[in-house]
Parts: C-alpha cells; sequence; structure tokens
C-alpha cells in the first residue's frame, strides 16, 4: 500500500484535481536484480503516459480549433 499517493490525492481533490497516474520504483531496498528492473518498467511507464497525455492534448487541441 502506498499511503504517499493518498496523502497527496485527498489535498488535491480539494483543489479540484481529481484523476492522477502513479508510476512506482519498488525494491528500492535491495541494490539487485528487482531494483533495475522495476526502474526499467518506471521508465517505460512513464514513456507510455508521456505519449498517453500528449495524445490527450492533441485531441483536446483539435477540437478547440475546430
Amino acid at each position: 500500500m502506498n499511503l504517499v499517493e493518498q496523502g497527496l490525492n485527498v489535498p488535491l481533490a480539494y483543489l479540484g484535481l481529481h484523476a492522477s497516474d502513479a508510476i512506482a520504483i519498488e525494491y528500492d531496498e535491495f541494490a539487485d536484480e528487482r531494483l533495475a528492473s522495476s526502474i526499467a518498467t518506471a521508465e517505460n511507464n512513464v514513456d507510455r503516459l508521456v505519449e498517453k497525455l500528449l495524445a490527450g492534448c492533441r485531441q483536446e487541441s483539435v477540437f478547440a480549433s475546430a
């Protein structure tokens, strides 16, 4: 359970921010292949999230210019 995400989402909701994405690096307490694999997975997930967000921005800009 990641309490940091919940600790951020609750006050952000008061500011009107209800949607969020989270990408985690796990196994940071170990300096072995599990950590390296988790970092690689997180980096790939960041790349996919950026593409998803950019695609959403592109769609919104198309609708805004119409």
